[in-house]
């Protein structure tokens, strides 16, 4: 499930413009299953940046442009 919902998010984002945001559901509106796939998320991206090295983990951590966090 949570592959299918990462394929729909990445073809989303590959729609949009650069400077063109894509829309958010309010979070009152997230179904039960949304409300889960956001929370493996959410714990999945912070095992990632604990893993980081000091000096990779700064330099993404600096960088304000919309590209830089992408991944998040």
């Amino acid at each position: 499930m949570v592959i299918n919902h990462y394929l729909v998010l990445l073809v989303s984002i590959a729609g949009t413009t650069s400077t063109e945001q894509p829309p958010l559901k309010d979070k009152s509106m997230w179904s039960d299953q949304e409300k889960r796939v956001q929370k493996i998320d959410r714990l999945a991206r912070s095992l990632l940046i604990q893993g980081l090295l000091n000096d990779i983990y700064s330099l993404i951590n600096n960088n304000k442009t919309g590209k830089a966090y992408a991944w998040f």
